[in-house]
């Protein structure tokens, strides 16, 4: 039951936060088509709307979010594999077989992408002729890739000294065994929490990737909505993303208790 009040407390207060950040914003009120210049006269004023609709899109929220989750869901998802696929292989492979040369290697690649923005890899996959949620999610895995990497193979490499790693060498476990029933089973707490803010990283990263490459996702809704100061939509839509990082956070503790 606490799981319950701390799920809804978090909900709400995520809620009046977003509406409290959108409401004081200097230009509440207005959207784009008032502030065109080309436009005459006094901008017309909206009639009230109940909270469930679109101010903006003139639709149902639930429509909205309905049509545009699909993108979304394939996009992250897809790149939340790809990155943890990547990542992990390459952190497991660096402890099975430590090599100095392929690690400041593979470092200095991490680095590399790590200070490249979001919103250039998008565009670089653009230029490569890639489209759609597929670049969204090319575009998640290399912007997230290199983090996970570098976190996982810091948990594995203190995992891998760990003495009950010691006493299974010891006892003859195989190398491959040995990840499989010591390694990863011990690193797995830290890596669940990793998953967690995986998840969020994700999010946040699709709203301005699904706007630089045309995805009709949520991540372009949620950026629509804010320059039109769409409040209803916008704080349905941090709801949801609150809801989906809040439980991303629960199942990674709860696995980890």
């Amino acid at each position: 039951m606490s799981l319950v009040w701390r799920l809804l407390a978090t909900l709400a207060a995520g809620a009046i936060l977003t509406a409290l950040l959108v409401r004081t914003a200097p230009g509440y009120g207005s959207n784009e088509r008032d502030l065109d210049i080309r436009r005459n006269g006094p901008a017309s004023s909206q009639p009230s709307l109940p909270w469930w609709y679109s101010r903006e899109f003139h639709a149902p929220i639930h429509q909205l979010v309905a049509q545009r989750a699909m993108p979304t869901a394939l996009a992250v998802t897809g790149g939340l594999a790809l990155a943890w696929l990547i990542s992990l292989a390459s952190a497991l492979a660096s402890t099975r077989w430590p090599s100095r040369t392929l690690e400041n290697g593979a470092f200095a690649g991490a680095m590399l992408l790590q200070c490249l923005p979001a919103g250039l890899l998008a565009l670089l996959l653009l230029v490569f002729g890639f489209r759609g949620a597929l670049a969204v999610a090319l575009a998640l895995a290399l912007a997230l890739g290199p983090r996970v990497w570098q976190v996982s193979r810091a948990i594995l490499a203190h995992a891998a000294a760990s003495p009950c790693l010691l006493l299974a060498r010891a006892q003859g476990f195989g190398p491959w065994r040995l990840i499989a029933r010591r390694l990863l089973p011990l690193a797995a707490p830290e890596l669940r929490a990793l998953g967690a803010v995986s998840v969020t990283l994700a999010i946040s990263l699709a709203i301005p990737l699904e706007t630089i490459l045309d995805v009709p996702g949520l991540g372009q809704l949620a950026w629509q909505a804010a320059l039109s100061r769409d409040l209803p939509l916008l704080v349905q839509l941090m709801t949801l993303v609150t809801l989906v990082v809040v439980v991303a956070g629960e199942l990674a503790r709860s696995k980890s208790a």
